[in-house]
């Protein structure tokens, strides 16, 4: 548990500040909290842990463009979702899928790749649509955002006038 405390302080100060050499301490402290971590496929303690270091991953790979690391956060978050689909309402579930939308929104960008894209919209959808907008505001906002840059990177990639108008839609 002190790992993960610490892991996560690490994070979000490299986070808030813009430094990726706590993110890269957490990363470090998370892959090491994996290896001591029981393995289970039903284990929520290694969801979680799997969740911390995706978290890390993700921010390494969208800061340095990197789509390796990316695919590697994206696996992890695949694996975390296997754990929580037994309770598809559940925040972490729906923290999870946008997760995946958010690495495939960050893949399908540097590697402008349509389908990616795609990807991150339906995952946005399939998140917005477990989110109940009067209880969780900023949540579903987040989503709300996520689709939008999601639709405008996907008129971008196919040069559809159409996507920057559905885009443009979600940020109202």
């Amino acid at each position: 548990m002190v790992l993960a405390d610490l892991g996560i302080c690490r994070f979000s100060i490299g986070s808030r500040q813009k430094d990726l050499s706590f993110v890269f301490s957490a990363e470090k402290l998370f892959r090491e909290m994996l290896k001591k971590s029981p393995k289970s496929e039903s284990d929520y303690n290694q969801a979680a842990a799997q969740t911390n270091l995706g978290n890390a991953l993700t921010e390494i790979g969208k800061r340095q463009g990197n789509p390796t690391i990316l695919h590697e956060a994206l696996e992890l978050y695949t694996l975390v979702l296997k754990v929580l689909k037994k309770e598809k309402t559940s925040q972490d579930y729906v923290s999870t899928l946008m997760n995946i939308a958010g690495v495939h929104l960050a893949l399908g960008e540097i590697n402008k790749d349509a389908e990616l894209l795609r990807n991150a919209i339906d995952r946005y959808f399939e998140a917005l649509a477990l989110i109940p907008k009067e209880d969780e505001v900023e949540k579903w906002s987040e989503a709300n955002l996520g689709l939008a840059i999601a639709k405008r990177g996907l008129g971008r990639v196919t040069k559809d006038a159409a996507s920057f108008d559905q885009a443009e839609s979600h940020y109202e």
